[in-house]
């Protein structure tokens, strides 16, 4: 549920940041001057290491005097402070300084400072559920399988040099490797099988790209995606079909709806979780017992 009449603006704010996070230059210098123009009060906190967001949103939901915490990074960081958040009333915004920033396309965030300045202030606020993989909260997706090996592929030394170039690199290599090994997915009393397969909590993927228009962050429930074809030829079909969202074009594409899922493969087979390495299958997926408060342009339905 989103409010859409124009809130009393967010007097105080903690931004977290992660000083490592990609992005435009100068970009989080000029949307905290915005913040300044519109007279809101921020304090900006760093992490320093891995894990830091989720400490550092436990210690805020501790303090009385902040009307919101905003996330000044990417998809992972932003994925740590909403864990800290978890079971409070503490709202969440975001600051898209990332590498994807696929929340930010999710919840329809401007591209300007000024714009996201104006949405921290005054925007409503949207209840969202989100997802759990074995004991690891998720935002947005879970994958294994092809995406989830170029996750893993990918240096964090490289990726702070070439941005989003590392992705495209690293797919590329994984596309012309070895194909990974067959992947059984369980939900209710179903089984399917594929070498590709996404649990979406959320339609956008990899930036701006909708490839799961049924999905919604709102609704207790993920869509499913089992890619079926394993060649160089067959994933480069999929993601044509994914960056033009018409997934529906992939005879060897199965898209279905559940709230819980089972995968196993290949013992050494990674599993990515909005958009960082996070493990090898098996796992299993459920939607998390609480939900989370995100700070939303008051335009967005």
């Amino acid at each position: 549920m989103v409010s859409h009449d124009l809130v009393l603006a967010r007097k105080r704010l903690a931004i977290i940041q992660n000083p490592v996070s990609g992005g435009s230059s100068g970009f989080l210098e000029r949307t905290l001057r915005c913040l300044e123009t519109l007279k809101i009060d921020f304090e900006v906190i760093r992490t320093q290491r891995a894990g830091d967001g989720v400490k550092l949103a436990r210690q805020i939901v501790t303090e009385p005097d902040w009307d919101a915490v905003a996330v000044a990074g990417g998809d992972g960081t932003c994925n740590e402070v909403a864990c800290g958040l978890l079971g409070s009333q503490v709202s969440m915004g975001v600051i898209p300084i990332g590498t994807a920033n696929v929340l930010s396309a999710e919840i329809g965030m401007g591209k300007t400072p000024e714009s996201i300045a104006h949405t921290l202030a005054y925007g409503g606020v949207r209840s969202v559920c989100l997802g759990r993989m074995n004991d690891r909260i998720f935002l947005l997706m879970v994958g294994s399988g092809w995406d989830a090996r170029v996750v893993a592929g990918v240096s964090s030394r490289v990726k702070k040099v070439l941005g989003k170039w590392v992705y495209a690199l690293q797919a590329v290599k994984q596309i012309l490797k070895v194909p990974s090994s067959n992947l059984q997915v369980m939900y209710g009393n179903q089984r399917e099988e594929g070498d590709w397969v996404l649990v979406c909590n959320a339609g956008h993927y990899g930036g701006r790209y909708l490839i799961a228009p049924q999905a919604r962050m709102e609704e207790p429930s993920f869509q499913v995606m089992i890619f079926k074809g394993n060649g160089p030829l067959d994933r480069i079909k999929d993601l044509l079909v994914l960056w033009i969202g018409r997934p529906n074009l992939r005879k060897n594409l199965r898209i279905f709806e559940t709230d819980t899922v089972h995968i196993t493969g290949g013992q050494s087979e990674w599993v990515q979780v909005d958009g960082d390495p996070a493990g090898y299958l098996p796992v299993d997926i459920s939607i998390a017992p609480h939900r989370l408060n995100l700070i939303v342009p008051v335009s967005t339905t």
